[in-house]
């Protein structure tokens, strides 16, 4: 997790070590939305910035490894991610949007953060015969 730039791991026995401190002011000249817990994993750091990208951060210096602003296949807006916590698993990277009736979750593969997969979440349910199916 990033707190204030300190790097911090938490350890099997409930422990929490303090690996490295550095300050990040900005990646490409967009603020980085640093959120409170920020996973990490393979080596890096995720978190957000503007412009709906996601950023991945060296964990020891800071340094950017790569910014992604991902789109659907035609170049398109995927949502608003820019609220939103990123989720370390296994290799990838997830994140979801708010867009109110339709969200969409995609998968970045943490290496190199190129996008793997999305879905878009289904419209807002209309209730038909005073049922929501």
């Amino acid at each position: 997790m990033i707190l204030e730039g300190i790097v911090t791991t938490r350890n099997a026995d409930g422990s929490v070590e303090e690996t490295t401190r550095w300050r990040i002011v900005a990646v490409n000249e967009k603020e980085l939305k640093l959120q409170q817990l920020s996973p990490a994993g393979d080596g890096k750091v995720y978190t957000l910035a503007d412009d709906n990208r996601v950023v991945a951060l060296n964990k020891d210096t800071g340094a950017e490894m790569w910014v992604k602003q991902p789109t659907d296949p035609a170049g398109g807006s995927l949502g608003n991610i820019q609220k939103v916590a990123t989720v370390f698993y296994d290799g990838m990277v997830y994140v979801g949007t708010n867009d109110g009736t339709r969200n969409t979750i995609l998968a970045l593969r943490a290496s190199d953060g190129e996008m793997v997969w999305f879905f878009y979440g289904a419209d807002k349910p209309e209730p038909w015969d005073n049922r929501v199916f």
